[in-house]
């Protein structure tokens, strides 16, 4: 009997689960349509919300980060720094170098405009290629031939440098800007750091005066002489948001063939090179305060970037606006673009030198 009862209850039950069947559906469907709502509502609203505070703080972190390795960095790095071996030896006169480089001029973008195509001229006469010459004088016999191309004459040197690379005068006593990597290795007892002019003509560059690692530049001074017109420099910080800009220079065309003196350096082959006219227009990207080092180990601090300059590695070229007003020098590219160091730092580099030796 309870055998029967037990049976009974149990089909029961069986035929409730079965009549309230659709029912637990409807249920299930409910609750998964809120689920799925709160999912959704989740991902579009609360997903981004989460996410830009996990990205905020992870950037948080990396910037306190980046600021104590920079803050490291920055300490032991100095800005400027001034040639003091050779300006003590040769006896610079404050007065006269004053006179000469405080006419080179910082202005802001929106400041008096000068004459374009006179402005871009001008900046294309003061500018001369830049090179180092090899003088195999001393240990000719372990000259590697196929790297330096000595070819067993001891008389002979030759150009070892880029053809492209620039640098422009900046006063009439031959005082030159361009890029600190152009040259900084170069002066020893088998180079000879030399620029040329329109007129294939050879001048030695004496010396570096001052130069800044951080910015990438240094100020030089060779025996050129005549009247120039100074240049302007336009500080980055004023120029519009994509601003054109103009990199203008020279370029060597054929391999020059030397003699040389023990005072100076000839070119016998003057008819068989060219010297053509570069110029290549590009957007400024953005003025970057990023301390980088390059893959030459090269410190770059503040810096311009720019895009779509058609050509590159012409270090130590100028960039113009559209005014013809320098906005910087041609540094080292990246894969962000061309670097610049810019037009206010070449003030300051210049700024240094004078105070520097006013302080002497």
């Amino acid at each position: 009997m309870a055998s029967k009862k037990s049976d009974s209850s149990v089909n029961e039950n069986q035929e409730k689960k079965k009549a309230n069947w659709p029912l637990y559906v409807i249920k299930v469907s409910i609750y998964a349509s809120i689920g799925l709502g709160i999912w959704n509502i989740s991902e579009k609203y609360l997903a981004p919300q989460i996410n830009k505070y996990f990205d905020s703080r992870i950037n948080k972190l990396n910037d306190q980060r980046r600021t104590e390795i920079l803050a490291k960095l920055e300490h032991s790095i100095r800005e400027y720094y001034l040639n003091s071996t050779y300006i003590n030896a040769s006896k610079i006169n404050y007065a006269k170098e004053s006179e000469l480089l405080s006419k080179l001029q910082l202005q802001n973008f929106s400041d008096s405009k000068p004459d374009r195509d006179k402005s871009i001229e001008n900046l294309v006469e003061n500018t001369v290629n830049i090179g180092h010459i090899f003088v195999p004088s001393l240990d000719i016999d372990n000259l590697v031939e196929d790297v330096l191309g000595y070819d067993g004459r001891s008389n002979i040197i030759f150009w070892n440098s880029g053809p492209s690379s620039n640098a422009f005068i900046i006063s009439n006593e031959g005082h030159l800007v361009t890029a600190l990597h152009v040259v900084e290795n170069y002066f020893n007892d088998y180079n000879k750091v030399v620029v040329m002019d329109d007129k294939k003509k050879i001048h030695n560059v004496t010396a570096i005066l001052a130069f800044s690692k951080l910015y990438d530049l240094a100020l030089l001074k060779t025996d050129i002489k005549g009247n120039i017109s100074v240049p302007i420099l336009v500080n980055e910080d004023t120029l519009p948001k994509n601003a054109t800009l103009y990199s203008i220079g020279k370029n060597v065309i054929g391999r020059p063939d030397f003699e040389f003196t023990a005072e100076k350096v000839y070119i016998k082959n003057k008819d068989t090179i060219s010297i053509e006219r570069i110029v290549s227009a590009g957007i400024l990207k953005r003025v970057s305060d990023d301390i980088i080092i390059s893959r030459e180990g090269t410190l770059l601090g503040k810096n311009v970037l720019a895009n779509n300059f058609s050509r590159g590695g012409y270090s130590g070229m100028f960039v113009s606006d559209e005014y013809g007003r320098i906005v910087g020098v041609h540094s080292l590219g990246g894969s962000e673009g061309s670097r610049l160091s810019p037009a206010s730092k070449i003030k300051e580099l210049v700024d240094f030198y004078l105070a520097s030796l006013k302080g002497k």
